[in-house]
């Protein structure tokens, strides 16, 4: 989901990129969770998608990011600060 999300919104994480993956497996693109704009996004998105599917467990995936992509938003730091 990363990946299509980074597509079609490359202002909520990175690297940039043009065109969807069509291939299985892990991806560059990451969303940057550190940003308020995709911290809104995320909620909206799940708001909506919970009112649709009202199920006890909603699975956002996140797998498929690479660790690196996810630690060069100064994640890392952010949660190093936070302990």
């Amino acid at each position: 989901m990363y990946c299509q999300l980074c597509a079609g919104y490359p202002d909520l994480g990175g690297p940039p990129q043009k065109t969807v993956p069509r291939e299985f497996g892990t991806h560059k693109a990451c969303l940057n969770v550190l940003l308020n704009s995709t911290q809104e996004f995320v909620n909206d998105l799940m708001t909506e998608m919970t009112g649709l599917f009202p199920d006890k467990y909603f699975h956002i995936g996140g797998s498929s990011c690479l660790v690196k992509s996810f630690f060069s938003f100064d994640i890392y730091k952010f949660y190093q600060a936070m302990k």
